[in-house]
C-alpha cells in the first residue's frame, strides 16, 4: 500500500506540474491571442471543437476505461481493442467530415463547414494513442504522458499566436495549430508506450470489452453532455460571438479542473483498482478529496476576487463583460473539481452504470435551467445554472457514502482546511488591494503585490497553522 501511494502521489505530481504549466503557457498565449483576435473567432473554433469532442466520445467505446481495469491483459486484448477502435474511428472521420453542413446550419454560421472539416482529421491522428494511451495510464506512467502532453501545448500556443499575429489569418490560426500539435501528440504516446498491434483480432474478448465499454461509454458521452450543453446552448441561441466571451470566462475555472482536479482524478482510478480492500480504498479516496480541496479552493477564491483587476490585465478592456460570469462559474467549478473523483469509487466496484446513469439525471436537469438562464439573463444566467448544476454532485456523493459505508462528516470535515485558507486568502487579498488604491497605485502593481503578498501569507498559515497536515503530505513525497 506505501509503494502504490508514492507512486500515486509522484503520478499526480506529474499531472498537476504539466498541467500547471500548460495553464501558464495556455495563459502567456492567450494574452497575444485575445488582442489578435475577435470573440466571434474563439466562438467559431469552439463550435467545431465541441462537434468534434461529440463524435470522438461515441467513437472512443468507452473501451479505454476497460483497458485499465482489466487485469492480466495480453497481447490478444490490446490488438483487438486497437483494430475495434481504429475501424471506428476512420467512420468517424467521414462521418464528421460529411456532416460539416449540418453543424453550421444548427449554429447558424456557414463558416464552420470548412472549419470542421479540417478539425476532422484528428481522428485520424488519435488512431496512433487509442491503446497506447490507456496502457500509459494503466501502468501509472504519467510523467511520460504529462511531457508529451505538454510538449504538444507548447507547440500548440506558439503557432497560433505566430499564425494570429504575423500572419494575420483568423481562427484558422487555432485550426493550423491545433492539427499540428494533435499529430504530434498521437504519434510520441505510440512511440514512447513501446508496444505495437499484431495483427490479431478475438470476436469474443471484443464483446467482453464493448459490455464493459458501454456502461463506461454511456457515462463519458453524458458527461460531455453535461461539461459542454452550456457551450452548446450559448452558440445556439446567443451567437458565436457569445460563445467566444463565454469561452474566456469559462477558461480560468474550467482549467483549474482540467489541468489539476481531472489529472489527478486520472490518477485517483488506477490507484484505487490496486487497493486490496475497501478499507485501503476509502481511505485513499477521502485523502484524494482532502489534497484536491487544498489545491483547488485558494486558487479558485483567488481568481473570483481577483478577477475584476485580472480580466482588463490579461486580455484587454473589450473582455470586462466576462467579470461576473467568471466569478460565478469559480464556484461551479471548484465543486466539480472537488467532488467529481467520486466517480472512481464505482468504476473500482465494477458499477459503472452508476455513474452513467448519474450523468445523464445531472444532464436532463442542467439542459433546463441553462435554457432559462441564457433565455432570461445571457451569460449571467447560464454561470449560474452551471452553479446549480455542479452542486447535484452532492446526491451521488451521498448515495455513495451510503454505497460504500463511510461517514459524510469525515468527508466535509476533511475539507475544513482548505475552505478556511480560502477565505482567508479573499479577506487579505480585498484588504491589501483596498490599501494600494489609497495611494493611487498602478493597477498591475495593486494587483501583482495584493495577490503575491495574499499567497505568501497563505503559504506561511498552512505551514505553521497546518503542520500535521503538512508533515503528512510531505511524508508522501519524499
Amino acid at each position: 500500500m506505501v509503494s502504490l501511494a508514492k507512486r500515486t502521489v509522484n503520478s499526480a505530481f506529474w499531472q498537476v506540474f504539466s498541467g500547471s504549466f500548460q495553464t501558464v503557457v495556455r495563459l502567456g498565449a492567450s494574452i497575444f491571442l485575445a488582442r489578435a483576435l475577435e470573440p466571434r473567432d474563439f466562438g467559431l473554433f469552439g463550435m467545431a471543437w465541441l462537434f468534434k469532442e461529440f463524435i470522438f466520445y461515441l467513437s472512443n467505446l468507452g473501451i479505454g476505461s476497460a483497458i485499465i481495469a482489466k487485469k492480466n491483459i495480453d497481447q490478444v486484448d490490446l490488438s483487438t481493442c486497437f483494430w475495434s477502435m481504429a475501424v471506428f474511428r476512420l467512420f468517424m472521420f467521414f462521418l464528421t467530415f460529411s456532416l460539416s453542413p449540418v453543424v453550421a446550419l444548427f449554429f447558424k454560421e456557414p463558416a464552420l463547414v470548412p472549419i470542421v472539416k479540417a478539425i476532422s482529421f484528428t481522428f485520424l491522428f488519435s488512431i496512433f494513442s487509442c491503446v497506447s494511451n490507456s496502457l500509459l495510464v494503466k501502468e501509472l506512467r504519467f510523467k511520460t504522458l504529462s511531457i508529451v502532453r505538454l510538449s504538444g501545448v507548447v507547440i500548440e500556443s506558439f503557432l497560433a499566436v505566430i499564425f494570429s499575429v504575423f500572419l494575420s489569418i483568423g481562427y484558422w490560426s487555432l485550426v493550423y495549430a491545433l492539427l499540428i500539435s494533435s499529430l504530434f501528440v498521437e504519434i510520441s504516446i505510440f512511440y514512447l508506450a513501446s508496444w505495437r498491434p499484431s495483427f490479431l483480432f478475438d470476436f469474443s474478448r471484443f464483446k467482453y470489452f464493448l459490455k464493459y465499454g458501454l456502461n463506461a461509454l454511456g457515462f463519458s458521452f453524458s458527461n460531455y453532455l453535461q461539461e459542454n450543453f452550456d457551450y452548446i446552448l450559448v452558440g445556439r441561441l446567443l451567437g458565436a460571438s457569445n460563445l467566444g466571451f463565454y469561452e474566456f470566462a469559462y477558461r480560468i475555472p474550467h482549467l483549474v479542473f482540467l489541468r489539476i482536479s481531472r489529472p489527478i482524478s486520472a490518477v485517483i482510478f488506477p490507484a484505487l483498482a490496486k487497493c486490496q480492500s475497501d478499507t485501503d480504498m476509502l481511505r485513499g479516496f477521502l485523502k484524494s478529496v482532502q489534497y484536491l480541496s487544498l489545491l483547488v479552493v485558494p486558487i479558485l477564491s483567488a481568481l473570483a476576487v481577483s478577477a475584476p483587476h485580472l480580466v482588463p490585465l490579461l486580455w484587454g478592456e473589450k473582455w470586462n463583460v466576462i467579470v461576473y460570469p467568471l466569478q460565478i462559474l469559480c464556484i461551479s467549478s471548484a465543486v466539480k473539481s472537488i467532488f467529481s473523483s467520486s466517480y472512481s469509487l464505482f468504476y473500482c466496484k465494477n458499477r459503472p452504470d452508476i455513474p452513467f446513469r448519474f450523468s445523464l439525471f445531472q444532464v436532463i436537469i442542467s439542459l433546463v435551467f441553462i435554457v432559462i438562464g441564457a433565455k432570461i439573463s445571457g451569460l449571467v444566467g447560464v454561470s449560474w445554472a452551471m452553479v446549480f448544476s455542479s452542486f447535484l454532485l452532492f446526491l451521488l456523493v451521498i448515495y455513495s457514502s451510503y454505497f460504500l459505508g463511510f461517514s459524510l462528516f469525515s468527508l466535509f470535515s476533511s475539507m475544513l482546511p482548505s475552505v478556511f485558507l480560502g477565505l482567508f486568502f479573499s479577506v487579505s487579498y480585498v484588504f491589501l488591494y483596498f490599501i494600494c488604491s489609497l495611494f493611487s497605485l498602478p493597477l498591475i502593481f495593486s494587483f501583482l503585490f495584493s495577490l503575491i503578498s495574499s499567497f505568501v501569507i497563505l503559504f506561511l498559515l498552512f505551514w505553521f497553522g497546518f503542520s500535521s497536515l503538512r508533515l503528512e503530505i510531505l511524508s508522501l513525497v519524499r
